[in-house]
């Protein structure tokens, strides 16, 4: 009754169908190491993962620019769908704690849409594409968080993606 009264659609408080039901989550926020797992993937292929200002690799967060990030993420977004046939929604995000990757091509999205937006909205974007060949119901959202709050200048998401103020 709290989440009718307050509008809030929490995936750990689902409302009931007879009340009007909710949205189900197949995967929710924070959701860069399940869908590409550092542990499995960081010491054979770093250049998966984020370029710090330092010039290192770490696996703070994904390179959402790699072609091989973008499949891999992909991959495991329709399998993570398949493994929830109820869930409408899925969320593939950044990682708690900031950090963005400022490699050559994602700082030269990131550089011209004027936010670190742009480079994760190329990878949530490519995803959704995916997610809505196989079922266009499904939404995919995002977090504007931290460094990515800024809405890019002239990349726009798709209609099956949904971006979340955090």
């Amino acid at each position: 009754t709290w989440s009718l009264r307050n509008r809030t659609n929490c995936p750990n408080c689902p409302v009931p169908r007879e009340w009007g039901g909710h949205w189900k989550y197949a995967l929710f926020v924070h959701t860069f190491n399940t869908l590409l797992p550092p542990d499995k993937y960081f010491v054979e292929h770093p250049e998966y993962f984020m370029l710090n200002e330092k010039g290192e690799r770490v696996p703070q967060q994904l390179c959402t620019t790699n072609p091989d990030v973008i499949s891999i993420v992909t991959e495991n977004t329709l399998a993570a769908l398949a493994e929830n046939p109820d869930a409408n929604i899925i969320c593939v995000s950044k990682n708690d704690g900031g950090g963005t990757c400022v490699c050559p091509n994602c700082k030269a999205i990131d550089d011209a849409e004027g936010t670190n937006m742009g480079a994760l909205l190329h990878l949530v974007n490519k995803v959704a594409e995916a997610v809505e060949s196989v079922n266009p119901k499904i939404q995919v959202t995002t977090l504007a968080y931290l460094e990515t709050v800024k809405p890019p200048k002239t990349m726009r998401p798709r209609n099956n993606v949904i971006i979340r103020l955090c």
